[in-house]
């Protein structure tokens, strides 16, 4: 059968297809030469011309860049270009006179000329003579005069009008000196921000097009130029498809020709096959989403220098297309999180869930070209800049300079005891910094701040008095930052272990696994880290790098005490502070200690509510009773306070549930203040199984844990009351949209789970455990499983996750205690001993029985991320994985043929299951329903983000609300400058 190009080995009436010639010359280059002469004559099929043409163009080979060809074609276009009828060289027509060829392709020929009216050099592309007599060629060729006509943009190369040469067409072209976007990837991938400038003028060029209902088609680097200023022009929109609703009346061809049968049939695959669509690979119709999928290739392709997809022909570049994923890790380390977001987004086969909006596109990368910390747009991103032109560097330079000017002063004054304290310089940031932390020089500042599309929460880092921020990639669910005293480094927690990157971005390092939410970090001059790896028990300690984790302060852990965390080295690394104490039992015992790692005892040296802060000339910081951060001298040796509290900001954020305040200290007394508490309020949200919001339930507010009533008309939720310091369950009644308060005991009260008569709801209570209550509310809670002391080897707090069957008992997870992983147990009501399910240290969470209370399943990180697993119930023989790439948070469907759960990237996703007897247990693939956008979790009590209806068909979602607006963090220099001119600081008032 005679191979053809476009139409899927089918034959082929018409020897000159679009750009048929083309096509086989591209194929035939990427073979090796001795292969080429066969493939040429199964090409051809028995064309004697057809062969000819295209041997010729193959006769010499150059490295000269084109202007419309690939550069191999060149050198043969100008020689048959000049020796045939058509050579135009030296001939003038009209006010053109024509100079020299440029380029030759499928679509044309093109030539340099100079417009001696206007004085101006110009392109003339002129349609070979050899296709004039093929009208879908003609057609073609005008319609791409008429879609350049419809267009006038700064990124799309211009037309300045239509000639005929002895009756030919012609084109008159804006031409851009420079080259071709190809050209420049051949000489290796461009630094990320240089690609994604460049790619947002290409995402410019391509909303200007849709806007016009006109879709490219054939975006590749080849038909992109950029000029000798950096400016990038989309060219060649020959292949281009125009609604015709679209077309411009009174413009070079009538109406009615709007759209080509050739170019618009379906079953046409046109276009280049390494940058084709999926939809366009199998001869289906582009549309606008089309170009997105090639627009995701090309920036690829940038930032990587190699082809996204790879094949010897034609076939099996669309095979790769439709069948193998990008290879993703070949993305530099530099990379933005939002450009990595962009990519995925564009690159999704499954066009309904593409990105349908270049407009979208230009947004995402201006998030990427300017994180949170600055508007998109404005100038000041520092980065590398090899390989960029002269103009280039001093454009990036002078924004630079320009944007950080107003803050250059104050930063200058970072780490200079003598300047003057200065009260207020803003950092402006554009989400909620919910915890943050200085270098030790006062120059750096980490923080993480949630991403709106995941609700997971993500590493910055900001130098004070730049602009904006940078997102550090591969952080994703990290906590409470810390710095190397060396400040190379930035720690933090993520997924249950302690990790370390640099503060320019790479890949993040493990130093050692932990085994639940932690409470803070800090890394001595010693190389030690002290930190807290739960929300309970002691402090830990480990060598930088990773060797000799073992508990520290375990011996100092007194019974009026539940936690130890935040802590603070001083100088000599061998002392730290730190906070101790008891969530409900705010007594004189519960503040800041002094210890160290030589030392097996602590001292106490004052009562308060939050994290430490040190700088190096003796003052300690921290928020008091009245919720004022405040400043003391301190005797570091003997762990006295000196002299008079003095006030510093009488309003810092506060997180009453964590005891900790938004405020960092250097070493060299620089302080930044989140004065706002970052709570990322949340909304109970209603969705269907495509995405689409279907309504809320109640009011937004600081909650977490939702849980349907059986009969699905209830909803209970945890709630925390800022106010009040404090968390309880409520109860939202969906069809009067009515909310009343369940619980009421001082301690912390969450995670609630209905009974299957909808008679009872269990909770967890921080002070005495698992509590059951009936939903009437006429008695108190009755406790179920006592919340056990730290020494004990059941564990400490105990979370509901869900009731069997028949209502007798409970499944808890049950937080471990020392190096032990939280567990899943199985609490039966009268009997205080349970039985825990499972062997494995793998901090299993989310436990989930089956309607028919056979099957349990769970999420588990024995895989070493976050997996959902199903088991036999209560038995637990057996084990099946049902997610992939990450889980958790599974949910059943009420007649227990599908679970849902979400992925790592906070996507709702659904999988069916077939069960049978015994231990007859199989799932099918995973199905992406919608992304969540739940809210970041914050306690070790955040276990589910979202609950389903029995029937599957709707979803109450915890969704994430951004702010609408962010009060920026305060930082103070100097700050223990009390005596300073202009000095703002007072005594604290008691």
């Amino acid at each position: 059968m005679r191979r053809d190009i476009e139409g899927h080995g089918t034959p082929s009436d018409d020897p000159y297809e679009p750009d048929r010639v083309e096509q086989i010359c591209h194929a035939a280059l990427a073979l090796e030469p001795a292969n080429r002469a066969a493939f040429i004559a199964e090409a051809c099929a028995g064309d004697e011309r057809l062969r000819r043409e295209v041997e010729s163009l193959l006769r010499h080979e150059s490295n000269v860049d084109g202007f419309l060809v690939e550069p191999a074609l060149l050198t043969a276009a100008q020689r048959i270009a000049e020796g045939s009828e058509h050579a135009l060289i030296g001939r003038q027509i009209g006010v053109y006179h024509i100079h020299s060829l440029l380029g030759a392709g499928g679509m044309g020929e093109v030539y340099r000329a100079r417009d001696s009216a206007l004085g101006r050099d110009v392109a003339i592309k002129v349609l070979p003579r050899l296709f004039v007599t093929e009208p879908d060629r003609v057609t073609r060729f005008m319609r791409e005069a008429r879609v350049l006509a419809a267009l006038t943009h700064p990124h799309i190369g211009a037309i300045y009008g239509l000639e005929h040469v002895d009756g030919v067409p012609a084109l008159v072209l804006e031409l851009v000196e420079g080259e071709t976007l190809a050209a420049h990837i051949k000489r290796g991938p461009l630094a990320p921000t240089e690609a994604l400038m460049i790619a947002r003028q290409v995402a410019d060029a391509l909303d200007a097009a849709h806007e016009r209902g006109i879709v490219h088609r054939d975006l590749k680097p080849a038909n992109i130029m950029i000029a000798a200023d950096g400016t990038a022009r989309v060219l060649d929109f020959g292949l281009a498809s125009m609604a015709a609703g679209n077309v411009p009346h009174g413009g070079l061809t009538p109406p009615h020709s709007a759209v080509s049968t050739v170019a618009s049939r379906v079953g046409a695959v046109l276009g280049t096959p390494a940058y084709m669509s999926p939809e366009q690979a199998v001869g289906g119709v582009a549309d606008r989403r089309s170009d997105l999928w090639a627009f995701g290739v090309v920036l690829l392709e940038m930032l990587t220098g190699r082809p996204v997809f790879a094949g010897d022909t034609d076939e099996q570049l669309l095979a790769a297309v439709l069948n193998d994923d990008p290879d993703w890790s070949r993305l530099p380390a530099a990379t933005p999180l939002a450009a990595r977001r962009l990519l995925r987004r564009c690159l999704q086969r499954d066009r309904k869930r593409r990105l349908d909006s270049a407009s979208a596109a230009r947004l995402e990368i201006d998030d990427a070209l300017a994180p949170p910390g600055g508007e998109a747009g404005e100038a000041g991103v520092v980065v590398p800049v090899q390989g960029w032109s002269r103009s280039h560097k001093a454009w990036i330079a002078a924004a630079v300079l320009a944007s950080v000017a107003a803050g250059a002063a104050a930063v200058g004054m970072i780490g200079r005891p003598e300047a003057t304290y200065v009260k207020h310089f803003a950092i402006p940031v554009r989400g909620e910094v919910s915890q943050l932390a200085l270098s030790s020089d006062g120059a750096l500042l980490a923080f993480v701040m949630p991403d709106v599309d995941t609700g997971r929460h993500v590493l910055h880092v900001q130098a004070i008095g730049a602009p904006r921020a940078t997102a550090l990639t591969g952080t994703e669910g990290a906590s409470f930052p810390f710095w190397s005293p060396d400040n190379a480094y930035v720690g933090f927690f993520k997924d249950r272990k302690l990790m370390k990157v640099r503060p320019s971005g790479g890949a993040a390092q493990t130093i050692v696994e932990v085994t639940d939410t932690a409470r803070g970090a800090s890394w001595g001059s010693r190389n030690v880290i002290v930190y807290s790896q739960r929300s309970g028990g002691p402090l830990w300690r480990v060598n930088a790098d990773g060797t000799g984790a073992a508990a520290l302060t375990d011996t100092l852990l007194t019974p009026d005490e539940q936690s130890h965390r935040w802590p603070v080295f001083l100088p000599d690394g061998d002392r730290f502070v730190f906070w101790g104490g008891h969530f409900s039992k705010d007594g004189e015992r519960s503040g800041i200690y002094l210890s160290s790692l030589s030392m097996r005892q602590k001292v106490f040296i004052v009562a308060a509510r939050s994290n430490p802060g040190f700088a190096s000339d003796g003052k300690l910081f921290y928020v008091d009773e009245a919720g004022q951060l405040v400043m003391h001298a301190f005797d570091s040796t003997s762990g006295r306070l000196e002299g008079d509290v003095r006030v510093v900001s009488a309003a810092v954020g506060f997180q009453a549930a964590l005891y900790w305040g938004a405020f960092t200290v250097s070493a060299t007394g620089a302080v930044v203040v989140n004065p706002s508490t970052a709570t990322s309020q949340s909304v109970l949200t209603w969705y269907d199984r495509s995405g689409n919001e279907l309504g809320t339930a109640g009011r937004p507010g600081v909650m977490f844990n939702p849980s349907l009533s059986p009969d699905g008309r209830r909803v209970a939720v945890d709630i925390s009351d800022a106010k009040a310091s404090n968390v309880d369950v409520w109860v939202i009644d969906l069809q009067g949209d009515t909310a009343g308060r369940f619980t009421f005991d001082p301690a912390e009260e969450a995670t609630p789970v209905w009974s299957p008569d909808g008679g009872r709801i269990a909770y967890q209570s921080a002070d005495t455990g698992t509590k059951v209550k009936v939903t009437s509310g006429f008695e108190d809670g009755r406790i179920v499983a006592q919340r056990p002391a730290v020494s004990l080897t059941t564990g400490n707090n105990i979370y509901p996750n869900s009731w069997s069957r028949d209502g007798t008992s409970l499944l808890a997870r049950v937080e471990g205690v020392g190096l032990e992983s939280a567990h899943l147990a199985l609490f039966r009501m009268g009997d205080p001993r349970p039985t825990r399910l499972g062997t494995n240290n793998s901090n299993q969470t989310n436990g989930q029985i089956s309607p028919d209370g056979n099957w349990l399943a769970y999420a588990s990180y024995e895989s070493g991320e976050s997996s959902v697993y199903v088991t036999t119930f209560p038995g637990a023989a057996g084990k099946w994985q049902v997610s992939v790439g990450g889980g958790s948070e599974p949910r059943w469907r009420g007649d227990g043929q599908e679970i849902f759960y979400l992925d790592s990237q906070s996507v709702l996703t659904a999988v069916t299951v077939r069960i049978g007897t015994a231990v007859s247990f199989s799932s099918g693939p995973p199905r992406p329903l919608f992304r969540a956008r739940v809210r970041p979790r914050l306690s070790t009590s955040d276990l589910f983000s979202y609950d389903v209806t029995k029937d599957g068909s709707r979803f109450i979602v915890n969704r994430y609300v951004p702010p609408s607006s962010v009060a920026p963090l305060d930082i103070l220099l100097n700050a223990t400058a009390a005596e300073a001119p202009g000095s703002s600081l007072s005594p604290a008032t008691r």
